[in-house]
């Protein structure tokens, strides 16, 4: 079926954003490589966007807790042309 049909044939009435387990998304495995894009598939065409859980990129809370917390400007102040 093309995408397209497999679009309008769906129910999109969903009460829960998707949550797709990443951390076999490296696996070198056919079937585990099958499985997860047809899980992340099914959610985009569904909603439109899922929540990816425990992959292996996941920043640290504490390295990401710091940034938050840093008095460093995310991005550089333009100079003061007021004089002041």
């Amino acid at each position: 079926m093309s995408l397209i049909g497999t679009a309008d044939s769906l129910d999109l009435d969903f009460q829960n954003v998707p949550i797709i387990d990443l951390r076999n998304i490296s696996s070198k495995d056919p079937l585990q490589q099958r499985r997860l894009a047809e899980e992340i598939r099914d959610a985009c065409i569904r909603v439109g966007f899922f929540y990816g859980s425990s992959h292996p990129w996941a920043v640290a809370n504490n390295y990401m807790r710091s940034l938050l917390d840093s008095e460093e400007p995310w991005h550089p102040r333009e100079p003061n042309r007021g004089g002041t």
